[in-house]
């Protein structure tokens, strides 16, 4: 019954061959697999007929298919509801269908996740609808949005091992003038760390597929061997490349004070200039960005600082990451993580900045190490850091 489709693409969608164990799961997973296709070509009311024969003596099965593909349908209209707040331009920029064009599933399904992934909505539904029931070539397309709260203000308050009594507050605006930029504010204070950190994005750079992300800050922080006052920001232009893949380039300046350092390495009040460049890549099939039970995050970040940017220091740093998440049985979930990092000083710069070296121990890395000890330490015992770090956790359980 197919004419739209081949027979070599509609047989390869069912993963069985002449002479391979009869398997009815595989049979109903390849026609939905058909199906699938025909939708993603406009042929939304196409359907699938199996005929199977069983010949108990013979021990064979003879498994028929037919295909009723009928009309193929084109976007008539497109209809959008819901976006009270949000600009209609915004909504319509990441549709991938237009009106005429040949209705594609996959398409409708791909603009579906990309609203999602814009902040606006909580919840985004797109769904094709026969504009006259007597004529299935016309399919009206509905886009229903329910929107976010377009402005947040929260705060948190606890108490941990190493930063004792600990607070933040965070004011965040996701639809600014209608559109997906955002501009948030964080303040946190602990016995360790006081930080102020003005934030922005722009998720379509002068109309372009390209975000980019600017952010100030002020910080005051007490660590074992130093303490630092710093200030700065960064601008970041990034774009994904492929699904679950992004790719961003980094602009990162800061001036901060070194004091009451422990370490006879690095003087007193000493005010490391960082001026760098950082490329991260990154690709993430997480099921959730917040609570994951299954999928992989990696991370590649490479850094270069001072040279032709200038500042007081010049080096060089790789990191990479990797973290995995397993589940098991319904509601246990398997974790392990994996970081690499590499650093160098070059050029006419003999030393790398206390804050800027790799620490591990404490209650985030290696807990059985005491707050940043489980590296290099100088004669009285405080941490030095260090120039190459791994840290490796092959285990880690979490009942839902």
């Amino acid at each position: 019954g197919n004419q739209a489709l081949p027979d070599s693409l509609l047989r390869s969608q069912v993963k069985l061959s002449r002479g391979d164990p009869f398997n009815r799961y595989a049979i109903e997973n390849g026609i939905l697999d058909i199906l699938d296709l025909y939708a993603d070509t406009g042929y939304l009311e196409a359907a699938v007929e199996r005929e199977i024969d069983i010949n108990i003596e013979a021990r064979i099965a003879m498994v028929d298919l037919t295909v009723k593909e009928r009309a193929q349908s084109t976007v008539a209209e497109i209809r959008i509801t819901g976006n009270e707040k949000t600009n209609q331009s915004v909504v319509t920029r990441e549709l991938s269908f237009h009106e005429g064009e040949i209705v594609d599933y996959a398409e409708l399904m791909a603009s579906q996740r990309r609203l999602y992934l814009t902040g606006l909505v909580e919840s985004v539904l797109i769904r094709p609808e026969f504009v006259d029931e007597s004529d299935s070539t016309k399919q009206q397309i509905h886009v229903d949005l329910i929107e976010t709260l377009s402005c947040e203000f929260f705060g948190s308050l606890g108490y941990g091992s190493v930063e004792k009594v600990r607070g933040r507050v965070v004011f965040s605006s996701t639809n600014v003038a209608g559109t997906p930029r955002t501009l948030g504010a964080t303040a946190e204070a602990s016995a360790i760390r006081q930080a102020l950190t003005l934030s922005g994005t722009e998720p379509r750079t002068l109309g372009s597929r390209f975000q980019t992300d600017i952010n100030v800050f002020g910080v005051l922080q007490q660590e074992p061997g130093y303490d630092l006052d710093k200030y700065g920001g960064s601008i970041a232009v990034g774009k994904d490349i492929w699904d679950n893949g992004h790719v961003s380039l980094r602009y990162r300046l800061e001036n901060g004070t070194l004091t009451d350092v422990k370490t006879d390495e690095i003087p007193e009040d000493f005010k490391p200039r960082v001026r760098s460049l950082i490329v991260t890549i990154s690709d993430d099939s997480r099921n959730d960005l917040f609570d994951p039970s299954r999928g992989m995050f990696l991370e590649l970040t490479a850094e270069l600082a001072g040279g032709f940017l200038k500042g007081t220091n010049s080096f060089g740093r790789i990191i990479t990451r990797g973290k995995r998440f397993f589940p098991i049985g319904r509601r246990t979930v398997l974790a392990s993580s994996l970081t690499i990092g590499w650093m160098d000083d070059f050029g006419l710069s003999d030393e790398i900045p206390l804050n800027e070296r790799f620490y591990a121990g404490g209650p985030t890395v290696l807990r059985s190490f005491e707050y940043q000890k489980a590296g290099p330490l100088d004669a009285g015992g405080d941490p030095l850091g260090g120039k190459f770090k791994i840290t490796f956790h092959p285990t880690g359980i979490a009942a839902l």
